[in-house]
């Protein structure tokens, strides 16, 4: 007596079924002891080991079995008693077991689609890719129906961690198949990848190109074209998904993926008008609705705002805790703290609630109680990497406060504390700068470079420092900002920087071609104020006086607009 055959056959089956491939058909009898009744002869020994191993999978004791079915197998060379260790170990959740038995079993039975299956869906699941390819490929090709193959590839291939890899293999089975589902597969195996890559991102948004040819108006497709696009030419994303939400007013993810891109990119007005186009549509959607708040939130429209968060502060299927964030931050900028406090303080124990601790202590700063927020950031218990966000957020509050000293204070004893903390060490400049502590900040910009080489923000803000605040070190500054405008192009801060600096050198022209640019990309009230001191500079002054004139509708009280403009018209 043995474990019957549908038991042993289950793991097998499952895959099969998860690749969509109904061919692998179990043997007459597959029984654990069925290759004892064989007409092969065993010894007394052999056959004594078989119903040793027959027993052990009557107790649910896999793992004993599968190891003496392996031994026989190899020993014997026999492919029967090599499926039979295969289907155990798999039952005994024993993946090594698993594989090293199926390529036994592959190897003694080449011709055995069975086999091969398998085999090939373990080396999917938890071997490399290079060995399992040519077995995959067989396999499609094989099945009667590879568009269920294609279908559900990448989630049977999630368990890989090199997507690269997942990604050329899946553009190479696919490729001899002209199938919606072939290219939809490689076109999502690109987006498990975080990469600009064009030898990835290219034949990617052709596949999904592809896709859409054949099946014209797929909503998925569109949205993962969308998503590739973004990677290099948000431009591009915008008008590739704009078009086809013209064609397509009912796919929903697309044009949903529209917004989001148009709120990413600074076009808040553009991002609420088709928001508001897809809460009017979709009315049940409270991400959607979320989304249109946040825009509105972007807008300073915050009756708009708080009148979308309070309808979803009622409906069950939103994001409490989220939509308590923003309705927080709402209040907060109106200026009515203790609401905001009240909202922050209501945020539950998920993910939103260390970040409501962070903004609890802000409110209590603006609020005047800097004492009570600092009791605050030290009473939260949190992890060492929070504690470097807490003590980010205390030289906040005491910036906040016009306390320079306090604040530089603090920062360089956390600095201390964490002296690879690239945030703190970022910040510490920043706050030595205001105590004209210059020594200090660019000792602690050349440190944040030594830590991050290829991040642009540490080049940015010493360059920047050194343009800003010295005269014989102004061409040394811009070589670093350039270094951070080539690693980050269209970053508006260092746009601006880089307008800046080319001032300082005299060049206006120039000074005026990236600040606009800056401007155009973030409406910002220090780079308004700088590019109207340069316009100014160059006489022309109707055009400096309308630059900080609509920087002032958003920020009448900007110390920097306000310094500026007081200043050059002196």
């Amino acid at each position: 007596m043995g474990l019957p055959v549908n038991k042993l056959m289950l793991g097998v089956a499952a895959v099969a079924v998860c690749m969509g491939v109904a061919h692998a058909q179990p043997a007459a009898d597959s029984r654990p002891g069925a290759a004892a009744e064989d007409k092969s002869p065993l010894s007394a020994s052999r056959l004594f080991q078989v119903l040793t191993a027959d027993v052990a999978v009557q107790r649910g004791e896999y793992d004993v079995a599968a190891k003496i079915y392996l031994e026989l197998a190899i020993n014997l060379k026999d492919a029967r008693l090599a499926r039979q260790a295969a289907q155990a170990a798999r039952l005994a959740r024993q993946p090594a077991l698993v594989l090293e038995a199926a390529k036994v079993w592959a190897g003694l039975e080449p011709d055995s689609a069975q086999a091969r299956n398998m085999l090939a869906a373990v080396l999917i699941s938890q071997g490399p890719l290079t060995e399992s390819k040519q077995f995959l490929a067989r396999w499609i090709a094989e099945t009667s129906d590879p568009t269920e193959v294609f279908k559900n590839l990448n989630r049977v291939l999630s368990s890989q961690k090199n997507r690269r890899e997942v990604f050329d293999v899946v553009r190479e089975v696919a490729g001899p198949y002209d199938l919606f589902d072939a290219h939809m597969a490689v076109a999502q195996a690109a987006l498990a990848i975080e990469t600009k890559e064009l030898a990835v991102l290219q034949p990617a948004i052709a596949a999904a190109d592809r896709a859409l040819q054949l099946q014209p108006g797929f909503d998925l497709a569109a949205e993962i074209k969308g998503e590739l696009l973004l990677r290099t030419d948000p431009q591009q994303a915008i008008k590739f998904l704009t078009e086809f939400g013209a064609r397509y007013p009912n796919a929903h993810d697309s044009r949903y993926l529209l917004a989001r891109i148009l709120l990413s990119e600074n076009k808040t007005q553009n991002a609420r008008e088709a928001l508001v186009g897809l809460v009017s549509k979709w009315p049940e959607d409270v991400s959607m609705q979320y989304v249109l708040a946040l825009a509105n939130y972007e807008l300073k429209d915050y009756k708009g705002a708080e009148t979308v968060l309070l309808k979803l502060l009622d409906n069950e299927e939103s994001d409490r805790d989220r939509v308590l964030t923003l309705l927080g931050q709402v209040n907060e900028d109106q200026k009515r703290l203790p609401e905001a406090l009240a909202r922050y303080r209501a945020v539950g124990e998920g993910d939103m609630w260390f970040g409501a601790q962070q903004r609890i202590a802000l409110a209590l700063g603006k609020m005047g109680a800097v004492a009570e927020a600092r009791a605050h950031l030290k009473a939260v218990n949190a992890t060492p990497e929070q504690r470097i966000q807490l003590a980010l957020t205390e030289g906040n509050v005491l910036r906040d406060a016009n306390l320079h000293k306090e604040a530089f204070e603090a920062l360089e004893i956390a600095s201390k504390s964490n002296p690879e903390s690239t945030e703190l060490l970022y910040d510490l400049a920043m706050a030595a700068e205001k105590l004209d502590r210059f020594d200090v900040a660019e000792t602690a910009l050349k440190r944040v470079i030594a830590l991050k080489p290829d991040d642009a923000q540490g080049y940015n803000a010493l360059g920047y420092t050194l343009v800003d605040r010295t005269t014989d070190r102004v061409e040394e500054g811009l070589k670093l900002i350039e270094k951070a405008h080539a690693l980050a192009p269209e970053d508006a801060f260092i746009l601006d920087s880089m307008g800046w600096g080319y001032y300082r050198l005299g060049q206006y022209p120039k000074s005026v071609e990236y600040l606009q640019k800056a401007l155009d990309k973030r409406p910002d009230p220090e780079v308004a104020a700088h590019l109207g001191e340069v316009l100014w500079k160059m006489g022309q002054r109707d055009a400096a006086h309308k630059v900080w004139r609509d920087a002032l509708i958003e920020s009448p009280s900007h110390p920097v607009l306000t310094e500026t403009m007081k200043r050059v018209a002196e």
